[in-house]
C-alpha cells in the first residue's frame, strides 16, 4: 500500500484504536523511509495474534480473518484488508 506521509499518522492512530498496539510494530520502516511505501508485515501480525490469542488461533479450520473479526470486529478486518492492498 503506497501512502503519502500525511496519511501515516491517521492510519497509525486508527490501527492503535482498533488493535490496542502500535502500528509501527507491523510495518517495514525501510520501505517507508526509502520509497514512501507502506508495507504491512502480515507474518508479524499473525505471530502477534497467535501470541495474544493462542486458543482462538489454534482451533482447526479457523482463519486469522475469523479471529480478527471475533476479537476486533468488522473494523479490524477492514483495516487489515486496507493494509494488504
Amino acid at each position: 500500500m503506497k501512502i503519502e506521509p500525511s496519511e501515516f499518522l491517521p492510519i497509525g492512530n486508527e490501527f492503535q484504536k482498533i488493535f490496542g498496539i502500535s502500528f509501527g510494530k507491523f510495518i517495514d520502516m525501510r520501505f517507508l523511509l526509502a520509497r514512501k511505501e507502506l508495507v504491512f508485515n502480515l507474518l508479524k501480525f499473525t505471530d502477534w495474534l497467535e501470541e495474544c490469542y493462542p486458543d482462538e488461533c489454534s482451533i482447526d479450520g479457523v482463519s486469522y480473518n475469523a479471529v480478527v473479526e471475533r476479537k476486533f470486529g468488522k473494523r479490524g478486518v477492514k483495516m487489515i484488508k486496507k493494509l494488504l492492498k
